[in-house]
C-alpha cells in the first residue's frame, strides 16, 4: 500500500452519477483543493459500480474535472471500503488502516485530513519539547505513547512531575501512561511515594493496580506508609495497600496486625485483598492467622481459616500445636481435614494416638 501511493496518506471521495450531492460536491471540489491543498496525501474520486462510459459523460455533461478519478465498474474498491451510501469521503493511512470514513465531502477535508496533519505536527514539536508531560493527555494515541516513550527516556529526573501528575491530572489516559513510566523506574520511583498511595484509590483500575505494582517494586520502604493506608476512608486504597503489601510478602510483616484487622471490613474486595495478603506473606503470619481462629467476629475467624487451608503443609505444624488447645482443638482438626495432605493426616493421626492413650475423646 505505502509503494503504491508514495508513502503518501489516501483520500478516497465515492460518489454517484445519480447523486445529486455528488454533482454538488464534485462542482466545489477543485476550488477546495486550491484552498486547502493535499500535501502528503495522494487523492483520488471513484464512482463504484459505473462503466467508464457513464463516468465520461456525466464529468462531461456537468463540466467537472476528471482529474484524479479512478475506474470502478465492478464495484470492487466499494466493496472493498464496504461503502454503504453515497457520496462518501474515506481517509486511509500510509499502512493501508482507515483512519475517518463519513457521508459527504466535509468542507474541513472530513477533520480526519485536519487531525492527522495536527497530529504529526504534535509528534514532530514534541521531540523539541523541554516537558511533553503535558502530551500525555492528548486525544490521539499516538501521541500520548510518543511522550511516555520521551520521558521514560530520561530516566528519574522526571520523577516529580508525574508523581504531581498522578495528584492533579483529571484525564485518566495520562494517570495510566504516568504510573505505567513510573513502574519502570522500579525502586527509583521511591520519592513519588505519596502520590502512588493517592492514585491507589484512582477511578481507573489501571492506575491502582499500577501503582501497586510499584510500591511492590519499592518494597520495604514503602511498608510503612502501606500500613497507613490500610486506615483510609477509601476502600479502594485499603485494598490497593493490601495487595501491594502482599506483594511484599514475609518483609512486610509489620502489616499482619492491620491486615487481620483489615478482614472486619465491610467491603469484600478489601477483605479479600488482605486474605490474600496474608496469605502470602506465609510462616510469618501463621500465628496470627491460628490465634485470629477464635475471633468473635466470624468474618475474621472465616478469613483466617480460608487462608491457612491455602498455605497447605506450611500450616500444618502451628495447626497441630493448636490441637492441644482446648478452644482451638475442633477447629484445628477440621482444617487439617481440609488440608489433607499426608502430614496433615499424620498430625492428626499422632493426636488421635495420643488422645487415646490420655483417654480422650480422639480429634
Amino acid at each position: 500500500w505505502s509503494k503504491l501511493h508514495d508513502g503518501r496518506k489516501v483520500l478516497l471521495y465515492f460518489w454517484g452519477t445519480w447523486s445529486a450531492a455528488s454533482v454538488r460536491e464534485l462542482t466545489a471540489l477543485p476550488a477546495l483543493r486550491r484552498a486547502h491543498g493535499f500535501k502528503g496525501w495522494a487523492f483520488y474520486h471513484v464512482a463504484p459500480g459505473a462503466s467508464a462510459d457513464a463516468v465520461k459523460t456525466f464529468l462531461l455533461e456537468h463540466k467537472l474535472n476528471a482529474e484524479g478519478g479512478l475506474l470502478d465498474e465492478e464495484d470492487k474498491l466499494g466493496a472493498t471500503f464496504e461503502i454503504s451510501g453515497l457520496p462518501m469521503l474515506v481517509c486511509v493511512d500510509t499502512t493501508g488502516i482507515i483512519r475517518d470514513a463519513r457521508i459527504g465531502l466535509d468542507v474541513t477535508l472530513a477533520s480526519g485530513i485536519e487531525r492527522e496533519q495536527q497530529v504529526q505536527q504534535t509528534l514532530a514539536r514534541l521531540e523539541r519539547q523541554n516537558d511533553p508531560t503535558a502530551a500525555l493527555s492528548h486525544a490521539d494515541d499516538r501521541v500520548r505513547r510518543k511522550a511516555a516513550s520521551l520521558l521514560a527516556a530520561r530516566g528519574e529526573t522526571v520523577i516529580p512531575q508525574l508523581g504531581e501528575l498522578l495528584f492533579i491530572s483529571d484525564n485518566g489516559n495520562a494517570r495510566k501512561l504516568a504510573v505505567n513510566i513510573l513502574e519502570s523506574f522500579g525502586r527509583k520511583s521511591a520519592t513519588a511515594m505519596p502520590s502512588l498511595l493517592h492514585a491507589l484509590g484512582d477511578d481507573e483500575s489501571a492506575v491502582r493496580s499500577g501503582s501497586v505494582r510499584t510500591l511492590a517494586a519499592i518494597g520495604p520502604p514503602a511498608v510503612n506508609s502501606l500500613i497507613e493506608a490500610l486506615n483510609s476512608q477509601n476502600p479502594l486504597r485499603r485494598a490497593g495497600a493490601a495487595q501491594a503489601l502482599g506483594e511484599i510478602g514475609a518483609p512486610a510483616d509489620t502489616a499482619i496486625p492491620s491486615l487481620l484487622a483489615c478482614l472486619r471490613a465491610d467491603e469484600n474486595w478489601v477483605r479479600e485483598s488482605a486474605l490474600s495478603a496474608l496469605t502470602r506473606m506465609g510462616p510469618a503470619a501463621i500465628p496470627a492467622l491460628v490465634d485470629a481462629l477464635v475471633e468473635a467476629d466470624s468474618r475474621v475467624s472465616s478469613a483466617a481459616e480460608d487462608s491457612l487451608v491455602r498455605m497447605h503443609d506450611r500450616a500444618v505444624p502451628a495447626l497441630a500445636d493448636g490441637l492441644e488447645r482446648p478452644e482451638l482443638r475442633n477447629r484445628a482438626a477440621g482444617l487439617l481435614r481440609k488440608i489433607g495432605t499426608d502430614q496433615a493426616k499424620a498430625a492428626l493421626l499422632t493426636q488421635d494416638k495420643l488422645d487415646r492413650i490420655n483417654g480422650e475423646v480422639p480429634v
